[in-house]
């Protein structure tokens, strides 16, 4: 879904935003000013954000240090490119910067360059083929150029490499992006008292869907607000829907060696099979305890979700877990474990993590320079030490990865870790399947399958959807498929085509 953007309300965005200098000079210092897409909330009591918030204070407080190093002599010796200020005596200023880019707005471009734009972009996988080929982002080459191989390999995941580092617009192989906080997969989060309420075993690495449907039916009491799972629900539902998809062996997109294109392959018989599936955890037809007739075992509102899962309304849902800190779940009340096997005894899980990037479109190298290092502090092993010692005092240190207590000398610590936690994010890092990342309408293609996912909804809710296992329902179910990916790949070479002519 796309939103018209009135032009008055750009035009006032644009020169609201541009009321703020980059570099400012006060009381004898030169002030830069940073502007990243996303900063810790100083108020927030959680955990995360005050580490954060410390490893944002860390990097302000080494930065005067780091630029006379780095850049000082570089900045006096070429005035016309850096500007005339006092380079001896520099600081860094950190704000919140606007994201500064609406997908499928004409004027991207000029909300990029922006003042109040983000210097430091947040790139995540599907949106990093727009990113690069409309030339938002800055090549990094030059920069990586400065990182041995040994911290290059510590930083960058090889299954993150490929998406941080690819052709761009000149048909030539660039670095992008910067990694931090380590890879991502996804795994089943699963509340022990709802499962022990029902009598049934916590799962395993072995357990399938048919399990899983098990435990949605058994802990599922709709006239008593109690749901088996939460899924989603708006243009992004399809989210939920993929790892079933990797699950049953189906892609999102495979390249086709005629074309020489990435396209859309969302309608394969195995996808067929993800979709049967997931219908029927959203819509399929059940008697509930009350004896009455209820849809599905899913709760797919956000409205209220999180407070559901706290008290224990919900029995399972999907989420993140990192290489880094593993989970941030209370693992005295929730149990982590891989996502099912699907029906060929093959397991599926997404894999992608959290990238930043530099804002090309607004031309200051010194902000180019200091942008870099913040990218560079945040994944540092001084951030890192940093993070953990703050999470090890407050009791979070279990949740972090044992690899990275030791390397930090919290042996002890690394030796009480739950070894099934670590065991759950390697399987599910290696059943992982990257988020789309090579279509400059990966985000659409999200959108088109959940598409796909109401319209099976809806004919399952009408009672229009023929029986599970029937032929007719195959068909049915197939003849959406093929609808949204045809048209999918219509929109996914129509792009391509309008940047071509750029």
């Amino acid at each position: 879904m796309r939103y018209k953007i009135p032009f008055s309300l750009l035009f006032f965005a644009f020169a609201f935003l541009c009321n703020s200098a980059p570099i400012e000079e006060k009381d004898g210092k030169t002030i830069i000013i940073l502007r990243v897409y996303n900063l810790p909330a100083p108020a927030s009591a959680s955990i995360i954000s005050r580490t954060n918030l410390k490893s944002l204070e860390q990097f302000k407080q080494d930065f005067p240090k780091i630029f006379a190093e780095k850049y000082k002599a570089k900045y006096k010796a070429n005035p016309e490119k850096y500007g005339r200020y006092n380079w001896d005596n520099v600081e860094i200023n950190v704000i919140k910067g606007s994201e500064g880019y609406i997908e499928g707005v004409k004027s991207d471009k000029k909300i990029l360059a922006a003042e109040n734009s983000s210097d430091v972009l947040y790139i995540n996988f599907r949106k990093s083929c727009n990113f690069i080929q409309n030339g938002f982002l800055l090549p990094l080459d030059d920069y990586y150029k400065t990182l041995s191989s040994e911290e290059i390999t510590r930083r960058i995941d090889p299954q993150v490499k490929i998406v941080a580092h690819r052709k761009g617009q000149d048909g030539n192989i660039h670095w992008w992006a910067m990694p931090f906080g380590g890879t991502l997969t996804r795994a089943i989060a699963f509340n022990k008292s709802v499962l022990a309420e029902y009598g049934i075993p916590c799962p395993d690495k072995n357990w399938t869907w048919q399990d899983f449907m098990e435990i949605c039916h058994k802990t599922t009491d709709i006239s008593r607000n109690k749901y088996g799972l939460r899924l989603g629900h708006g243009i992004r539902e399809s989210w939920f829907w993929t790892p079933f998809l990797w699950s049953a062996n189906g892609k999102i997109a495979a390249y086709n060696s005629k074309t020489q294109k990435w396209e859309y392959a969302f309608d394969s018989d195995a996808a067929v099979r993800a979709l049967d599936f997931y219908t029927r955890l959203s819509a399929e037809k059940h008697v509930g305890k009350n004896n009455k007739i209820h849809r599905g075992y899913a709760y797919k509102s956000f409205k209220h979700a999180s407070t559901m899962w706290e008290n224990g309304d919900i029995a399972m849902m999907i989420v993140y877990i990192g290489k880094f800190l593993i989970t941030t779940i209370d693992l005295k009340k929730y149990g982590l474990v891989p996502l099912p096997l699907g029906p060929n005894g093959q397991r599926g899980s997404e894999l992608n993590c959290r990238m930043l990037g530099i804002n090309s479109v607004k031309q200051n190298a010194a902000l180019w320079d200091a942008a870099w290092e913040y990218m560079l502090h945040i994944d540092s092993l001084k951030s890192q030490k940093t993070v953990i010692d703050m999470l090890v005092k407050n009791g979070k240190g279990e949740a972090v990865n044992p690899l990275y207590l030791k390397q930090f000398g919290y042996d002890s610590i690394a030796e009480k870790a739950d070894k099934k936690l670590l065991e759950t994010f390697n399987i599910s890092l290696a059943a992982g399947k990257p988020e789309p990342y090579r279509a400059v309408s990966s985000d659409l293609a999200y959108d088109l399958m959940t598409y796909a996912l109401n319209t099976a909804e809806k004919l399952a809710r009408e009672d229009k959807l023929a029986p599970v296992g029937s032929s007719k329902r195959y068909k049915q179910l197939k003849l959406i498929l093929n609808r949204v990916c045809s048209y999918a790949n219509k929109i996914n070479d129509k792009r391509w085509k309008e940047l071509q002519k750029k």
